[in-house]
């Protein structure tokens, strides 16, 4: 569940308890207090007014019940993710993605740029460089390549696309995977990878998400497509993310 839909849910989640605690009032000022603190009196109010039509709450004690249902249950089906251990990562050095010079390896010499030695080389099975990209599933491939370059992700296959908008420009997707980026917060950051039945598709959808007024952040690379709707709180996390698929090389 995203910032937003939390902060309109705790914003609806007030008025309606002061439309309850206002009927309250009407029967007894000291109620009212009470039940706004504390919750539970707002039962007895129920049950004692249950057939008086003047102090009658069972419309906004249920409607309070209902919404306060609803939340717990979305907070609770919310992903969670392993907080990042800041000292082990500390040691490690710090190696910035390279996409440009990734993809020029890959087209001028058909090799793998290697970041650390930064420099291309061929690429070699049984080497610790190639051996991030040594999964034959191309999004377990990228997804070692995000951990490579320091975005831990998980993914999962989607059966349809969500309602991110143009859903028309992809009549030829194979495969249509999320990818949700690992952070400390409970409330994940997650972003789309689309693989083209070809790579004809895949510069079809470009014409039409690559547009300056889109809403989608966009990249292609080769047959597969990174779409993404951030909000303002990701929106940095997104962006690196965007640049280290493009650097992606698939083996």
């Amino acid at each position: 569940m995203s910032f937003v839909l939390s902060l309109v849910f705790m914003i609806v989640s007030i008025v309606l308890w002061l439309w309850l605690t206002m009927r309250i009032w009407k029967s007894s000022t000291v109620g009212a207090v009470f039940t706004f603190f504390l919750g539970l009196p707002a039962i007895y109010f129920l049950l004692k007014y249950w057939d008086d039509e003047e102090g009658d709450i069972r419309v906004p004690f249920f409607v309070n019940l209902i919404t306060t249902i609803v939340y717990l249950f979305m907070l609770l089906n919310a992903p969670t993710y392993k907080p990042v251990d800041r000292e082990k990562e500390a040691g490690k050095p710090e190696i910035a993605a390279n996409p440009e010079m990734a993809r020029w390896c890959r087209d001028k010499f058909g090799a793998v740029y290697d970041e650390l030695l930064g420099t291309c080389i061929e690429h070699d099975p049984n080497s610790d460089t190639a051996g991030a990209g040594a999964a034959s599933d191309v999004m377990e491939q990228l997804s070692r390549h995000f951990a490579k370059n320091g975005v831990e992700t998980h993914f999962e296959e989607l059966e349809e696309l969500p309602p991110i908008g143009a859903q028309a420009a992809m009549p030829r997707m194979t495969r249509m995977v999320q990818f949700e980026i690992e952070t400390d917060s409970i409330f994940p950051t997650a972003l789309l990878i689309g693989e083209c039945a070809s790579r004809a598709v895949c510069e079809d959808a470009e014409r039409i998400f690559g547009r300056r007024n889109s809403p989608l952040v966009f990249a292609r690379n080769e047959n597969l497509l990174f779409l993404a709707k951030p909000d303002s709180s990701d929106a940095r996390q997104i962006g690196r993310a965007r640049e280290i698929f493009r650097g992606f090389v698939a083996m």
